[in-house]
Formats: C-alpha cells, structure tokens, sequence
C-alpha cells in the first residue's frame, strides 16, 4: 500500500513539474537602431537619430515550443501590432545619411524560468536604453498615457448647415497618449441641442425653436431638448496646456506650452494624429531627466485667457463644426411638427379660430 501511494506521489509530482516546465517567463519589444552596410550600428559615437522601444509587460509564453521564438502566439501578435507603428516612427526620421534607421527584436521572447528574472531583465533592458535616450513606450498602456478626462462643453448658434444653427452642449472624453509622437485618443458621449435658428439669405433670423422659451416669437417645441439618432462627426479645437517645466534648451525656456489642438471627426473613439506644431515641439524638445510621454501624457485641457484684461476666457473644449447629417435631421423633426401643427390627423388643413375680441369700453363690460 505504501508503495503505491510513493508512486501516486511521485507521478503527481512529475505531472507537476512537466507542466512547470511548459511554460516559461519572457517579454517582447521592438526598437529602432542603426543599420549600416549589412550590420546593425556598434559604435558609441552617438548619430543623430531619434530612437524608440515598445517594450510589453512580463507574460507566459509555451517552452516547447516547435519553431522560432517570433512564431509563439503572443509575440506574433505584439509584432504584428507594432511593428507598423515603428516603421512609422522610422519613416518620420527625415535625416539623409549614408546608413538608415531600421528596428531590431533581438533577444525578445527569451525565457526565464523565474518570473523575478524576467522583470529583473526588463528593467536593466528600459534602464539601459533610457540612458541611450531611446523613446520608451510601454504597451500596457499604463506608464505612456494620462487618465481620461471629460469636459462638458457648450456651443450658441453653431452654423451646421447653410442658414440652420443650433444650440446646444456636448460631453466630450479625451486622453492623451504617447506612443513615439503625441496624440490624443477621443469620443464623445451624447450631443443634446436645446435651440434651433433659421436664418433668411441676408442673415435676418426667420425662425426659432426652443425648448423653454415662448416670447419674442420664439416656439416652444416638445422635440427639443434633441439628441441625434446616431453619432455626428464633431470638429473641436482643444486648448492643451503642457505640465510647469523649464526647457533645458537655454534658446527657449518656458515655464508650460500651450497648443490649440484640432481634432476632427469625433464619434466613437478616435485617433488624432495629426498636429505638425506638436509633433516639432516635442521633437526638439529634449529634457535631461524626463522622457516626452511624461510632459504630454500630463498635459491638461485648461482655459485659456483671451482678454488682456482677463475679462473672460475661451472654452478648454470648443466645437468647431458638427456634420451636415444632424441638420437633415433636424430638418425633418421640424417638417413633421410644422405638419402636426398645421393639419389634422387625416391630412386636413386646420381651420384657424378667430376669438371675437371684447371691446374696449367700461360700461358694455
């Protein structure tokens, strides 16, 4: 009896210990480097590049294997995740010399056995690379991007459409990232408009729709407050303030930069990528102790001061333009309740009454 239950023992611990050995510590990265005739750069004179890293965080991968490292399942699929934003960076570099830019994954995906190991390694590989000032963006999204923020922001007659305007308020959420170049990640999260303006070709007001109001020839309308169906595309301009810094670059030092960021055809969540003013701020922008994705990803959505006396200030958030479907719209409700008010159910014009007025005189009344 006792030799068997040794034996259960012993082929349980085997099961357990081949299992262990299954599975092994590693993490993934991409960088760039400098290739020249064949090989990879190995001197330490510095070129004049810029240098990126995107580095995951420490995860399983299988031991066994059968094939090369890049083929396991989640190496593959960090590759194919980043190697085009790398490329991007790369091709953004516009520097002509006899030796280009590419990107290397040596040593990525190696196991540890030990997972101390693992994160031990990684921290001396970002360490290292930090010192070589490489760019470091780390793809659990946790240490290279701000936390989101929402801004509900007003707009007065907005013209959408030729002689439409409308009123209303928009909560927007934004977050800025960085990932090699600044940008920010958006979406908004209800449109609401509360006033309607038809103007005539001269630019007189023709008509108005409102949701409260029913003086100065304003309509009280029950379809407003009016929230769109779907999702219109929103232009905005937002207004970025950089963390208080001192640029080491003594030709400019400044205590905060500010930016007015376009970010267009928000919806659903959106990538901007598009700012040439940030982008060349931040590529000659080199602090001693601070990587860039810090100083953007802190960046702030603040209002900027626009009278010199500090009378009022502009919006963080301001909408620019929302698109033509929310006139077409809009345009509807209104023909459906000019019609509703006009004619009865079964399409017949509605007489108007006429209520005899009483006359104006004291002893008749």
């Amino acid at each position: 009896m006792k030799k068997v239950l040794l034996l259960i023992i012993l082929l349980t611990y085997n099961s357990v210990f081949s299992q262990s050995n299954e599975k092994c510590y590693t993490f993934s990265f991409l960088r760039t480097d400098i290739f020249i005739y064949g090989s990879f750069y190995k001197g330490k004179k510095k070129l004049n590049y810029n240098h990126i890293m995107y580095i995951s965080p420490v995860y399983t991968r299988d031991r066994n294997h059968v094939g090369s490292i890049w083929d396991q399942p989640e190496e593959k699929k960090f590759r194919n995740k980043y190697s085009k934003d790398i490329e991007t960076f790369i091709s953004k570099q516009s520097q002509q010399k006899p030796y280009k830019l590419s990107y290397t994954d040596w040593g990525s995906g190696q196991c540890y056995l030990s997972k101390d190991d693992a994160v031990r390694d990684r921290k001396k590989l970002i360490s290292r690379k930090k010192e070589e000032d490489y760019e470091i963006v780390y793809t659990n999204n946790d240490e290279n991007s701000s936390k989101p923020i929402k801004e509900k922001t007003y707009f007065t007659d907005l013209k959408i459409d030729e002689n439409f305007y409308v009123t209303g308020y928009v909560t927007i959420k934004s977050k800025f990232v960085f990932f090699g170049y600044p940008y920010i990640v958006s979406e908004y999260q209800d449109l609401i408009v509360t006033n309607i303006l038809i103007r005539d070709k001269r630019g007189f007001s023709v008509e108005r729709f409102d949701a409260k109001n029913d003086v100065l020839g304003v309509n009280k309308v029950d379809f407003l407050p009016y929230k769109p169906r779907n999702k219109p595309l929103i232009d905005a301009n937002f207004w970025i303030w950089t963390p208080n810094i001192l640029n080491p670059n003594s030709e400019r030092k400044e205590h905060y930069k500010v930016f007015n960021y376009p970010v267009n055809r928000i919806a659903t969540i959106t990538d901007n990528f598009g700012n040439k003013e940030v982008d060349a701020y931040f590529k000659a922008f080199n602090h001693s102790k601070k990587n860039d994705d810090y100083f953007w990803s802190k960046s702030l959505l603040k209002n900027p001061k626009v009278s010199p006396m500090n009378t009022y200030t502009r919006a963080p958030i301001e909408i620019k333009n929302i698109s033509g479907t929310l006139s077409q719209e809009l345009k509807t409700v209104i023909k459906k309740y000019n019609y509703s008010k006009n004619y009865d159910f079964w399409g017949n014009r509605k007489k108007e009454t006429n209520k005899k007025k009483k006359k104006d005189d004291f002893w008749k009344n």
